[in-house]
């Protein structure tokens, strides 16, 4: 039991997280290249925008009416407009139903937002952090292409990522988010969007290329963070816990089970096989008592427990010496009732034999008294007394 508890703890725990964890790493490069993509593409359609504007600087209400046509056909940007070296908005694309406002936004300053600084500085193409746009009033992200003297903005509003996550894991039990730097939320799909929450709770996590668990929604979540080149993102796909081991859960209950019926085998086997050693010392106890009352051809049985077989042949053994010694207190008590028979055959002979010399031997003595008080008075009368 200790084993198999150890066997889990130690070696198929681990394979199994580390399989989990794997699996989870695999989808999130392979949305993070389809975010990638996207991101590529936005980025081609803005520069070849910013090529053809270079070309027709100079008038800004035709400017105002190229960028606002390119809205017209573009399901990525919601709003466009180029600025100058300076940071001031010179030209605005805005939708069909707000094109009439283009003046309230021309010398907006951006000459403070990093994203502008950004590109200026490092003369390449520059993704923003998110922000609420002046301009469309919507929570945004943007990209700046800088060239010579102006650069090109355009901003897409958050709602158009988080319609191209949901796309993108339709049908996955998984989620796709991403985040900044700082682990802000800037886009999750649709149905996480009603969640209000901003801030992955677990930062640690969003080192680019690490796996572990985060919360959303306050469910734990299992997630790997891979970063999104060309941008200051990162793409976070997630699987709630209870998902990624559903099917390691019932290989649990299955080896549990397992080992509860294992151990009520055991159990029981054990209980039959101590039943059945008790049977056998219960055997020899009856055999001991029917030894000491006589009975010796009554022998134990061999058994295939070499412990049992050796008390087995020492009963044996004693019930031959038993009969052995009975045999010899027999004989014993045989040949005394024989010496005493003797014995007593001697003593009732010797008093025959007393009985019938002892007259004789009276009158024989007296005769000798007689004859030697004759020859020698004082002398035989001291043998006399003394016999």
């Amino acid at each position: 039991m200790i084993l198999v508890g150890l066997l889990l703890a130690f070696l198929i725990a681990p394979q199994v997280v580390d399989h989990v964890e794997n699996r989870n790493r695999t989808t999130a490069t392979e949305l993070a290249s389809r975010v990638k993509s996207y991101l590529y593409s936005s980025s081609n359609s803005l520069g070849a925008i910013n090529s053809r504007i270079m070309q027709k600087l100079g008038n800004s209400s035709h400017l105002n009416r190229m960028l606002d046509e390119y809205l017209i056909g573009n399901d990525i940007f919601e709003t466009i407009y180029l600025a100058d070296s300076a940071g001031q908005v010179i030209s605005v694309g805005l939708p069909a139903a707000r094109q009439h406002y283009h003046k309230n936004y021309l010398g907006l300053d951006l000459s403070q937002r990093p994203f502008f600084i950004e590109a200026r500085t490092s003369g390449r193409p520059s993704w923003s952090d998110m922000f609420l746009s002046a301009i469309s009033g919507h929570t945004s992200v943007a990209l700046a292409i800088p060239s010579d003297k102006y650069t090109l903005i355009g901003e897409i509003n958050i709602n158009r990522f988080s319609a191209f996550l949901s796309q993108i894991v339709a049908d996955e039990p998984i989620i796709a988010i991403i985040v900044d730097r700082h682990g802000q939320i800037i886009a999750l799909p649709d149905t996480y969007s009603i969640l209000q929450q901003n801030y992955i709770s677990q930062a640690p996590l969003l080192q680019a290329g690490t796996t572990g668990r985060f919360q959303l929604a306050e469910r734990d979540m299992i997630g790997s963070v891979v970063s999104l080149s060309d941008s200051p993102w990162s793409i976070l796909v997630g699987v709630s816990s209870a998902y990624a081991y559903e099917k390691i859960h019932p290989l649990g209950y299955i080896l549990i089970s397992g080992i509860i019926a294992a151990l009520i085998f055991a159990l029981a086997t054990s209980l039959m096989l101590a039943r059945r050693l008790a049977s056998r010392f219960e055997d020899f106890t009856g055999q001991a008592r029917l030894i000491a009352r006589g009975h010796y051809a009554i022998l134990p049985q061999s058994s295939g427990i070499r412990e049992i077989n050796n008390l087995a042949e020492s009963l044996r053994g004693m019930s031959v010496a038993i009969q052995d010694r009975e045999h010899a207190l027999t004989l014993s008590e045989a040949q005394c009732a024989v010496i005493g028979a003797c014995n007593l055959v001697f003593l009732c002979m010797s008093k025959l034999a007393v009985n019938y010399f002892m007259p004789n031997m009276q009158l024989f003595l007296e005769c000798a008294h007689r004859q030697c008080a004759e020859a020698m008075p004082s002398h035989f009368i001291f043998i006399a007394h003394a016999f």
